[in-house]
């Protein structure tokens, strides 16, 4: 066979004679399959295209025919893939019973995603587009409902009109312009289709699925996503007077009284789906990511939504009907709301008495009751809100004994306002004593890079760069060269950390050292008492001039004006 492998031949009457007895010789398909190259795969495609597709279905072990066949269509367009083949002899790849297959089936498709003429394409051809929907929410093997999402998303995606695309709107008009295609989304994810045969495990699933994809959907198209398309097959799943189309029936879907685990999807759902369609705050830019509001929080609002996710958090544990679920839900509403103190802090203050209740709520969980840990979400929603109205919070955060999640905490909120710092300090008189107390213990790694990281924030202010250099204890713990640990000693499994925790100390002498390089005269007497010294440890690197061994070179240089 001219141009192609030498094992073709041997391969080709392998396959030829294949039959539900044969043991594929898979050694005999990887040889050949890495033996291709360009122009080999252009001589074989014709020959091998059919005789993999007949042997698939024979198979038990599919995986190496599959993969043979992506690495022969790898260069193929997909529009050059429907002059090979057609529509019907793709569809079984996406629903024969074989993970491998189904996967290879959407690698197929996703090369229409590769442009607006190619998503054309496959366009036209609904039986594809609908089985890429089925898929996408009722997949048993997750990676195939994975790529077939992120498949279905690409080609909304490449074929997206107006701002920002250059597609033509005929994916869009094929999956909520069809009724078959746009009623599987309903079907698929509702309680009232009583016909279909899903367990309710399959069914809460398809829902989660739905619930991941909606917030793309509508951040690419918010209109199509939210209006109504087909009123009867809306109406025969939402209930009668619902114009808010696959976006109001995702929303109102979930039976969450029911199942506190879709309760709590739905909630990570809200999240996401606040930063839809954003409107950036005056003043900010696009990177900050600080909007003054968005559609997905007016929907949220005008639904309440917003309002009950945020309650869960807000109103007190005793006065909830359902304790046991409460404890679960409140961590999620924690997120949600740093979510949205993150990126709507205006919209936030804003709210009259919204920030009142949120921060009534977290004094009751931070620090948390004796004898338990910290409130992990409530110290994520502490550090996302405003500096100035937690103050009274922040300084009943226990610096002893030391938790990594009150440390990391504390790290993110003190280097941001002076004042709050001031006031903690006030309160922790041995703060900077215990940070070196505890950045000291590597066997409590946690802890020691939490301290560390305290120790970074604040040395990139001027206020803590001051109390830095200014503490004998602080400053001659950093210039101290670490040990190594020694793996010989029967403490291999510390040398990980170890060198971790000493990356990071080093890391905060090379921001003190510049800091008090690039100070002015205020730092004289620091760069007279410590200039010198730290210089070199910054030089050294992170065990030092005189370590040997893989890292002792690393670390940089401060160049020191006027020394």
């Amino acid at each position: 066979m001219a141009g192609m492998p030498d094992t073709a031949k041997s391969l080709q009457a392998h396959l030829e004679g294949f039959t539900n007895a044969t043991d594929l010789d898979v050694k005999l398909v990887d040889t050949f399959r890495l033996q291709l190259n360009e122009e080999s795969r252009k001589a074989a495609l014709p020959i091998f295209l059919p005789l993999l597709t007949k042997t698939l279905p024979l198979t038990s072990s599919p995986q190496p025919l599959c993969a043979l066949l992506i690495s022969l269509l790898e260069p193929i367009r997909f529009s050059e893939l429907l002059t090979l083949t057609t529509p019907a002899e793709i569809l079984p790849t996406l629903t024969f019973p074989n993970a491998h297959i189904q996967l290879m089936g959407l690698r197929l498709l996703q090369k229409s995603t590769a442009s607006p003429s190619e998503a054309r394409s496959l366009a036209s051809h609904p039986e594809l587009v609908a089985a890429i929907v089925n898929l996408s929410l009722v997949a048993s093997n997750t990676d195939v409902a994975d790529l077939a999402a992120r498949t279905l998303l690409e080609l909304l995606s490449i074929d997206k009109v107006g701002p920002g695309g250059v597609g033509e709107g005929l994916i869009w008009r094929r999956v909520f312009g069809d009724k078959d295609i746009y009623q599987s989304f309903f079907d698929n994810c509702s309680w009232r289709n009583k016909s279909a045969s899903m367990s309710r495990a399959e069914k809460t699933l398809a829902q989660a699925r739905l619930l991941s994809m909606i917030p793309k959907m509508a951040g690419m198209n918010w209109d199509i996503v939210s209006r109504s398309h087909f009123p009867q097959v809306e109406a025969r799943f939402e209930g009668e007077g619902t114009l808010d189309g696959l976006l109001g029936f995702a929303t109102a879907m979930v039976e969450m009284e029911f199942d506190v685990l879709m309760y709590m999807t739905v909630i990570e759902f809200y999240s996401e789906f606040l930063l839809v369609g954003p409107t950036l705050e005056r003043g900010t830019s696009a990177g900050e990511k600080i909007y003054s509001t968005s559609k997905g929080l007016e929907y949220l609002i005008a639904n309440n939504r917003h309002q009950s996710t945020i309650a869960l958090y807000t109103t007190p544990p005793g006065e909830q009907s359902d304790q046991f679920t409460a404890s679960f839900l409140t961590s999620r509403s924690a997120s949600y709301i740093a979510n949205y103190a993150t990126h709507f802090p205006t919209h936030l203050r804003e709210s009259k008495d919204l920030l009142p209740k949120v921060l009534k709520a977290l004094a009751t969980y931070i620090p948390g009751p004796s004898g338990q840990g910290p409130h992990s979400r409530s110290l994520h929603l502490l550090a996302s809100l405003p500096p100035t109205q937690v103050l009274p919070i922040v300084v009943e955060i226990p610096l002893a004994p030391p938790h990594p999640d009150y440390l990391k905490t504390l790290a993110t909120i003190l280097p941001a306002d002076e004042k709050l710092y001031r006031e903690y300090l006030r309160k922790n008189p041995s703060f900077y004593k215990k940070l070196v107390e505890y950045a000291s213990v590597i066997a409590l790694k946690e802890n020691a890079q939490a301290s560390l990281r305290m120790m970074k924030g604040l040395a990139g202010t001027e206020f803590g760069l001051r109390e830095i250099v200014g503490n004998t204890s602080v400053m001659e713990f950093l210039v101290t060269i670490p040990q190594r640990v020694n793996i010989a000693a029967g403490r291999g499994g510390d040398e990980g950390s170890a060198f971790g925790i000493a990356v990071s100390r080093w890391e905060v002498v090379e921001i003190v050292a510049k800091g008090m390089a690039g100070g002015g005269t205020d730092f004289d007497n620091a760069r007279r008492v410590w200039g010198k010294v730290i210089n070199e440890r910054v030089q050294g690197g992170v065990y030092g001039a005189g370590a040997s061994g893989l890292f002792s070179k690393a670390g940089g240089q401060v160049a020191w004006e006027g020394m």
